[in-house]
């Protein structure tokens, strides 16, 4: 049985006795919503693809793969709808064992180990998932590297056109300047 024929409809359990010793392939599409990749700023309009490759080695299970996403936002400059494709790398350590302590406590604070009680048999990984895709997530989305964005003074989309409020308002501190200027000419 591969990781992605669970018992469970959840697509992100990974069946520990269920893998074979060695590689197993495994992909599948998820809703950004169960991953809570979404905020009040962003959507994820499409599924999240996710493709993994699990080693299976004894007691250890090695968890590597990549994250495949759309973001849909306003543009930081200029407020138009876009999106943009977001691509992320998961990789966790899976160790099926009794651990002490001093163990659990030492890998409490790294990323992308997990230690399990040997009698667990399913490990959901949407935590990693939701994690790794997080920190890709674009702090600022634009709808084309050169976007002009906005006009400061009368709110009109650059990227149509200049917008004629910079001839009709000029700062009277440099009004010295443009007298030089008129001077030269």
């Amino acid at each position: 049985m591969s990781p992605r024929e669970t018992k469970d409809t959840t697509p992100t359990l990974l069946e520990l006795d269920e893998l074979e010793e060695g590689t197993t392939r495994w992909s599948f599409e998820i809703a950004a919503a169960e991953l809570d990749l979404e905020d009040q700023y962003l959507t994820v309009p499409k599924p999240v693809q996710v493709s993994l490759s699990v080693v299976c080695s004894i007691h250890n299970f090695s968890v590597a793969g990549t994250i495949h996403f759309e973001v849909a936002a306003e543009c930081s400059r200029c407020l138009a709808a876009t999106t943009q494709a977001v691509d992320a790398t998961v990789k966790v350590l899976i160790q099926r064992k009794e651990a002490s302590g001093e163990e659990l406590e030492a890998i409490e604070d790294q990323d992308g180990v997990d230690i399990v009680h040997p009698g667990t048999q399913t490990v959901d990984l949407k935590r990693h998932l939701r994690d790794s895709a997080m920190i890709e997530l674009p702090t600022r989305i634009q709808c084309s590297p050169n976007c002009q964005g906005l006009c400061s003074q009368c709110g009109q989309d650059l990227n149509a056109g200049p917008c004629h409020c910079a001839e009709l308002r000029s700062d009277p501190r440099w009004s010295a300047l443009a007298d030089l200027k008129n001077d030269l000419h």
